[in-house]
């Protein structure tokens, strides 16, 4: 039973080279059923019992089926036989090897139909197996090594919390490196005689601080921080900067030395030197490398999907990179900038802008006012960031969303502002306001100011900064709130 046998890298090549005489002896193989070739030529020797049977031209190998045969070495050229090149041969019962001389033109049609249609399937099971080879280099190179999937905490579960939860958790089921399950901290109230951690795991919705907005069914609520945070690779800080302190010390020991920790929060607080940013209060309590997400960024807003923009801030270039994967999707594009200290500046300071804005819009003063309010607190700002700020400190963060952005839509779409204006029409306390419009929400403006001024007095510096120190006052030492604008008409950028 004599056998046909051609590599399949020649099959589909056009074979217009005509045979030549050969004065080749016959070549000794280990196999029964081999063959060599000579490219040059496009011509099969064809072997059978290891005797040189015949040397045809490659068009006249008429049927195909893949064997798994492996070469001699003495096959030359043919030696190679990584995977996905396989044999190709043709068995006759009897009759003469070069039988294909005596087909019809018909019969020559459909064999070579057979051959085309032979030829096409193993060129795609080639590229299939190639595919498999590369993805199996990948896997020796790397893959093997490869960290299990980063799980994350999200610490919070307010409105901004909430948000971001939604965000986190929809990123976390399409993407193979971060866990599919995304725990959330959230402090266990009861909303209409329910607990809220029971709201949020049966009806995937925050009732009381998103309301209407659906949660990917894999973020969890957990009443308890710790388990909450057991085993955390990323940890989401979200909570009003007041809480921090005590947060980080019930964590304190049980925080993965090399987890990944970035604050939403707005604030700062005061240290025995001056400004303490609440992302180094985390750092230096919990003994992790922290990042800031900071930006014009209203949760309902972000939660309907609405396009905006975000700064993360990170001296850590590839913790950077990972957060931006992890909470960036079509409609909440990021930029990543090194100065983390800036941003988080910024993010803290607008609140207290804010509160400005709302008492210009509470006394009836119009769009030129606000503007100029908007203008001087962005000044403050960058003077006060310049000032406390260890690290460099540039105008181009300033004109990130982090920056003037957040500045904007603070001033005119924030709960600050809200509150501010409410304050300025009613003649009510800040705290009374608080608790009846904000649904167990906290401002973060006016405790901002009553922050910064202590340590704006500390550096005898309280005259330099008018529009922080306005606010400071009307809040929370009684001064008229119709005498706010007064307080700017001899702002030191006027001089």
């Amino acid at each position: 039973m004599p056998a046909v046998l051609v590599p399949c890298l020649q099959l589909g090549q056009p074979a217009k080279a005509t045979a030549r005489s050969t004065d080749k002896a016959p070549i000794m193989l280990k196999h029964r059923h081999q063959a060599t070739h000579n490219l040059g030529r496009n011509l099969v020797f064809l072997v059978y019992e290891n005797t040189l049977l015949k040397m045809v031209r490659y068009a006249q190998v008429v049927h195909m089926e893949t064997p798994d045969i492996e070469t001699s070495p003495s096959c030359g050229s043919l030696q190679n036989t990584a995977p996905g090149r396989h044999w190709l041969w043709e068995y006759r019962q009897g009759g003469r090897t070069d039988a294909t001389n005596n087909l019809t033109r018909e019969d020559r049609v459909t064999r070579g139909n057979s051959l085309r249609a032979a030829t096409e399937e193993h060129t795609s099971s080639r590229r299939t197996v190639a595919a498999e080879h590369r993805v199996s280099d990948c896997r020796q190179r790397g893959t093997a090594k490869m960290s299990p999937p980063r799980k994350v905490c999200i610490v919070g579960s307010g409105n901004w919390g909430s948000a971001i939860a939604k965000i986190v958790g929809e990123n976390a089921a399409k993407l193979d490196h971060f866990d599919k399950t995304v725990k959330m901290w959230v402090f266990e109230e009861t909303v209409n005689g329910r607990k809220l951690t029971e709201i949020i795991n049966t009806e995937h919705e925050n009732l009381k601080y998103l309301p209407g907005h659906k949660l990917p069914p894999n973020v969890v609520a957990v009443p308890d921080l710790l388990e909450a945070a057991a085993g955390a690779d990323i940890l989401v800080f979200v909570v009003p900067h007041q809480f921090i302190g005590k947060l980080c010390d019930q964590l304190k020991s049980h925080v993965k030395k090399d987890c990944i920790g970035v604050s939403l929060i707005k604030g700062v607080d005061e240290g025995p030197e001056g400004l303490k940013l609440i992302s180094n209060i985390i750092r230096e309590r919990l003994g992790i490398e922290m990042s800031v997400l900071m930006g014009a960024n209203i949760a309902n807003e972000v939660a309907d999907e609405k396009f905006c923009e975000t700064t993360i801030g990170s001296k850590n270039k590839e913790h950077g990179k990972i957060l931006k994967e992890l909470l960036q999707t079509l409609n909440f594009r990021i930029t990543v900038v090194e100065e983390a200290d800036t941003v988080e500046i910024c993010g803290a300071l607008k609140n207290i802008v804010a509160v400005g804005a709302g008492f210009c819009d509470g006394l009836g003063f119009g769009d030129n006012t606000k503007a100029a309010v908007i203008r001087l607190g962005l000044m403050e700002m960058i003077a006060f960031a310049k000032l406390f700020c260890k690290g460099p400190v540039t105008s181009a963060t300033f004109l990130e969303s982090c920056g003037v952005a957040d500045l904007i839509t603070t001033c005119y779409g924030g709960r600050n502002r809200k509150v501010a204006e409410a304050f300025a029409k009613t003649g009510k306390s800040i705290e009374e306001l608080e608790r009846e419009m904000l649904n167990g929400q906290k401002l973060q403006g006016p405790q901002t100011s009553a922050e910064l001024n202590h340590i704006l007095k500390s550096k005898n510096l309280v005259n330099k900064f008018p529009l922080f120190t306005a606010v400071y006052q009307i809040c929370y030492e009684g001064r008229p709130v119709t005498e706010f604008i007064k307080c700017l008409q001899n702002h030191p950028e006027h001089l």
